[in-house]
């Protein structure tokens, strides 16, 4: 074996080696992407209303379980309690809950039914908002005033269907499908509630924004009174939760229409209150997030010396859709120029500047498998080549 040929298959050698380093990092890339912890799945993201029974065996005591991207509610002995996990939530917009419900385990002479508390709120013990039940045969909406938290758990054979006729009203009732598993989408806002299974509409439901008393929101299992040892269990698998809060988004551009980037913009709510700061980015944008219905003033407080300051106030309005209605303009904020500079654009066409930053993580690793794998194949033609010269 001559030099030529043993350095060529040290390289292939090295080929090799980075092709594993590389297929293992793709593997672990994958892995990652495909199981993301999800904030919702950490037991502090909740507050429980819940309790430990041993005597009725359910999960180790427990009657509310989460774990491997679902949430399994077990239920009692002839005891019936309500359990629901509740999330404190400021601000509205648009909350959309993704999940299967499992009706297999479900025994509906112990289980008046399974859902989700929303647009909902708890104020010196006492629950208002609504309630979507899955029942045995319906899904339900009833809206609920001033129900005694304390009560609401621990009272035996209540029921939200008579506390609703009492205390409340029924929004809405539909048929519920006669499939075990239930894959559903259930989208809500100040102003609707819409729920869908397997992409077919069951409710379209208008609320009474007048009567809008908060933004929180959880999971809920109601129980009923029962003379013997069953016990149901209702399992939202597949779950997750996406809220998309109301913002307020400003552009900052210069009277020749570039955009300005670091200057910075503040927000007022209706009293004159400054409610944030934030700085423009790169395009020239500002983003306000996690805001309310009503009205808002936007003012730009700082800018580069090469702009002078625009000190006008905007001014700019949420509505109850979630919509932003800028009153005095589009959302721009203008900055005349005060020394004009010319900037001499430097092109660079080279594949790094060009290529890489618009591909994600995993194509720029799977070219580079592509280009190893090609690179091996043309060290075993040298190889062979050397081998039929000799």
């Amino acid at each position: 074996m001559n030099e030529k040929t043993k350095n060529i298959r040290k390289k292939i050698i090295i080929v090799i080696a980075f092709t594993i380093i590389i297929l293992l990092t793709y593997t672990k890339l994958v892995n990652a992407e495909t199981n993301n912890w999800k904030e919702w799945q950490d037991e502090s993201y909740w507050d429980w209303h819940t309790r430990e029974t041993w005597v009725d065996q359910a999960y180790n005591g427990k009657h509310i379980k989460i774990e491997n991207d679902a949430i399994d509610f077990f239920g009692y002995g002839d005891i019936s309690y309500k359990d629901f996990l509740y999330k404190e939530y400021e601000n509205p917009g648009e909350k959309k809950f993704i999940f299967s419900i499992d009706e297999s385990k479900a025994n509906y002479h112990t289980l008046e039914g399974a859902g989700f508390l929303f647009n909902s709120s708890i104020k010196d013990g006492k629950l208002s908002g609504y309630i979507l039940l899955f029942t045995n045969t319906n899904v339900i909406i009833y809206r609920v005033e001033n129900l005694d938290v304390k009560g609401f758990e621990e009272t035996p054979n209540f029921t939200i269907y008579k506390y609703a006729l009492d205390n409340g009203e029924e929004i809405v009732r539909v048929d519920k499908t006669s499939n075990q598993i239930h894959n559903l989408v259930v989208t809500v806002t100040p102003k609707t509630v819409i729920v869908t299974e397997d992409e077919q509409e069951l409710i379209n439901q208008t609320l009474d924004t007048t009567k809008h008393v908060g933004n929180s929101f959880g999971l809920i299992a109601s129980y009923v009174q029962h003379d013997c040892s069953v016990l149901s269990q209702i399992e939202f698998s597949q779950f997750d939760l996406q809220i998309k809060d109301y913002e307020i988004i400003v552009d900052n551009k210069d009277t020749k229409e570039n955009v300005i980037s670091g200057s910075k913009i503040a927000l007022y709510n209706k009293d004159g209150e400054l409610i944030q700061t934030e700085t423009t980015d790169e395009d020239g944008k500002v983003k306000f997030t996690k805001l309310n219905i009503g009205e808002y003033t936007f003012k730009q407080i700082e800018v580069s010396d090469k702009y002078k300051l625009n000190t006008k106030e905007y001014k700019c309005i949420i509505d109850e859709d979630g919509n932003v209605k800028f009153i005095e303009n589009d959302g721009t904020i203008y900055n005349e120029i005060i020394e004009e500079e010319k900037i001499e654009e430097k092109v660079d066409n080279t594949i790094a500047t060009t290529i890489i930053p618009k591909a994600g993580k995993n194509t720029i690793i799977l070219v580079s498998m592509i280009m190893t794998f090609l690179v091996g194949i043309y060290s075993s033609i040298k190889i062979k080549q050397n081998k039929d010269i000799k």
